[in-house]
């Protein structure tokens, strides 16, 4: 139900939102701080892969920040993941994630 469509959806909402803009908001100095102090490695690994792949800077930046998208990406999911699974007491099967795809399909093929 979409919580314009009654007020105390609203009310809740309302109050969600503003409880994660104002952690948002402080947590806003130390994202920049955690920016300033990984800098310098940032910089360092740019150099490294503009010198091993003998490329322009530019194309070393975006190497860079693709690669670590990716793999940041990948640990915060299998990080949360684990962490879910730890609170859930429900195991992580690899092995089951093809039955999991395959049901989903049929779900949505509906």
């Amino acid at each position: 139900a979409s919580p314009l469509g009654d007020a105390g959806a609203l009310r809740q909402f309302g109050v969600a939102y503003g409880g994660l803009y104002v952690l948002s908001s402080l947590a806003r100095p130390l994202r920049l701080a955690a920016a300033v102090a990984i800098a310098p490695a940032f910089g360092a690994w740019i150099a490294g892969v503009q010198r091993r792949l003998d490329c322009r800077r530019s194309a070393a930046v975006v190497v860079t920040v693709l690669f670590t998208h990716i793999i940041l990406s990948f640990a915060v999911l299998l990080g949360g993941l684990s962490i879910a699974s730890v609170f859930t007491g429900v195991p992580i099967s690899l092995s089951q994630l093809g039955a999991a795809f395959r049901t989903g399909g049929a779900l949505r093929a509906r």
